[in-house]
């Protein structure tokens, strides 16, 4: 605590030069619209709350009333709808399907977009959510810091999401009530190696759990660079392989981002560090989260991110004995599951051209998509199993969901590079598909089990019938699949399919022959708006998620 006070009070110092003096002259040209249209004076000068979701017509059941905070926090919130339209990252990580969800269950929500928390705005309602606040918003004043302690004490519900070190400032403005309240945010990014990792040293995967009501039915969360806190109620714990990577005010290396170094030093503290509280407080609860993309539009559904964030809403709202608890009630929309257990979690990898998180993300593109990447089954079943690029064998359990999503009239899908077959891609091809029928577009016959892929088609001329476009693909697999093509292409007097339809049970098999379109390296990142043939791409996982989507059972 000693380095998080002597942080504090350099910042205090030297906030604007540090904040500053390191962007490079492109970056302040950009931010300064934003900075200047944040003026304190301008969102305090009037009092305003807007409706940001309500219960739907005839629910009839309890009520709890949530306000968020946008006063002193707009990044990624419930406003924010990740689309086709935007690449921008806040847009991308907003919190729309996590308030949607709480919506239709009776957690009608407004948004506090201007004025001051005070207690008559509080009285009115039961839990209040503060989203990462930011150093572009105006600070907490005396009176609301005390207005938010007295809301807490007074049996009221506080949601409150963190994120790495002191970014943006949140931590010590935060931390000026929750301290009081027995939670204190550590300026350290949770770090974590081995088997703990998703990818690198801060995207990292959580699997030890306090025994408690927020926690229940959850098995693993993720980070995407998060922080550590201290308090009494630990809920979630990096692991003993895991450090706090403490981020100093006087590295000058890193002044923007606000990391530390990436490695252990000897006065860091080791694992197992808490990532999450929930404590009481008077009559209240306090949940904080120290990850600010956990709950986010296309990460609130990986592994078990949504299992902790509707438990945490319902134990602020004193709710948790209800049946079905919030996290077992199906969503409304249309359920992808991705067994990403199989494909080793490249559902949320970046570094290398195979990786496929830009995938996952184009697929909550599309408002009633819920995409899930998970390593377990669903607690509800899905529209769509689905498969991509599998190097582990899918297990038993996720093969028996699949099984009763055909039933069920459903569709199973493989989505796959030829060049990157595994035993574990002719294991599940065979699952279902015992005799595909495939050729090369010579009319060689072909199949996964041969190991091997070599030909291609190049300059690949490609007509996408529900987007009404045509592109020239650089390059599609020279592999047909007779009596069975929903979406082909043609290199002059040659054909590729793409995409390959098989009844099976009540449902259907779907074949992505072209899997390589969907990689990182062709869709580009997921920060950006595509360029050149990202874009081609880009249109070709649209088109396929919409074929998903609107032609059931008449591919």
């Amino acid at each position: 605590m000693e380095r998080e006070r002597a942080a504090s009070q350099k910042i205090a110092e030297t906030n604007a030069r540090s904040n500053m003096k390191f962007f490079p002259f492109f970056l302040i040209l950009t931010l300064l619209p934003s900075l200047i249209s944040c003026d304190d004076g301008d969102v305090r000068a009037n009092q305003t709350i807007v409706g940001g979701g309500t219960v739907p017509a005839g629910y009839d059941g309890p009520i709890t009333r949530v306000l968020e905070d946008n006063i002193h926090s707009t990044k990624q919130n419930s406003s924010l709808i990740l689309s086709e339209a935007s690449y921008l990252y806040s847009n991308t990580f907003g919190y729309t399907r996590f308030m949607a969800h709480c919506n239709a269950n009776g957690y009608p929500h407004d948004r506090i977009t201007g004025g001051y928390l005070t207690a008559d705005v509080l009285k009115n309602y039961d839990v209040l959510l503060i989203n990462l606040v930011h150093d572009t918003r105006p600070d907490f004043t005396e009176a609301e810091r005390q207005a938010i302690i007295d809301f807490v004490h007074g049996g009221g519900g506080l949601f409150v999401v963190a994120d790495h070190t002191n970014v943006y400032l949140h931590a010590e403005r935060l931390n000026r009530f929750l301290t009081e309240m027995g939670v204190t945010i550590r300026y350290e990014s949770a770090v974590d190696e081995g088997e703990h990792s998703v990818e690198g040293k801060a995207w990292i995967l959580i699997n030890d759990f306090a025994q408690h009501p927020v926690t229940d039915g959850v098995s693993e969360i993720s980070f995407l660079t998060g922080g550590t806190m201290d308090g009494a109620g630990g809920m979630a714990f990096i692991s003993e392989q895991g450090w706090g990577d403490f981020w100093n005010p006087d590295n000058e290396e890193k002044p923007v981002g606000m990391y530390g170094n990436w490695a252990k030093d000897p006065d860091e503290d080791y694992g197992p560090l808490p990532v999450s509280q929930a404590v009481a407080y008077g009559d209240g609860r306090i949940f904080v989260i120290g990850d600010q993309n956990i709950f986010g539009n296309p990460y609130l559904y990986f592994i078990d991110n949504h299992k902790i964030a509707f438990n945490a809403m319902e134990w602020l709202a004193k709710r948790e004995t209800e049946q079905p608890r919030l996290r077992l009630r199906r969503p409304d929309g249309f359920h992808i599951r991705i067994d990403t257990r199989a494909d080793r979690f490249s559902m949320s990898q970046v570094f290398e051209g195979t990786d496929r998180f830009t995938f996952l993300i184009n697929l909550s593109r599309h408002a009633e998509v819920i995409a899930h990447a998970t390593r377990a089954p669903l607690d509800y079943l899905p529209e769509v199993f689905m498969v991509a690029d599998p190097m582990d064998t899918v297990d038993a359990s996720s093969l028996a969901e699949a099984d009763a999503v055909l039933d069920a009239g459903g569709t199973v899908v493989l989505i796959q590079d030829p060049e990157r077959t595994t035993a574990a891609t002719v294991a599940f091809v065979q699952h279902f598909l015992p005799e595909p029928g495939l050729a090369t577009s010579a009319g060689a016959p072909w199949t996964y089990a041969d190991g091997y892929y070599a030909e291609a088609l190049t300059d690949v001329r490609v007509t996408l019938p529900l987007r009404a476009q045509t592109h020239t693909y650089p390059a599609c697999p020279a592999l047909t699949c007779p009596g069975h093509a929903v979406l082909s292409g043609t290199a002059g007097t040659d054909t590729c399919d793409i995409l390959c339809e098989y009844p099976a049970g009540n449902g259907r098999v779907l074949l992505m022959l072209a899997g390589a379109w969907f990689n990182q390296a062709n869709l580009g990142s997921f920060l950006t708006s595509p360029e050149g043939v990202q874009v081609y791409h880009v249109d070709a996982e649209m088109e396929f998620t919409r074929m998903l989507v609107e032609w059931p059972g008449n591919l």
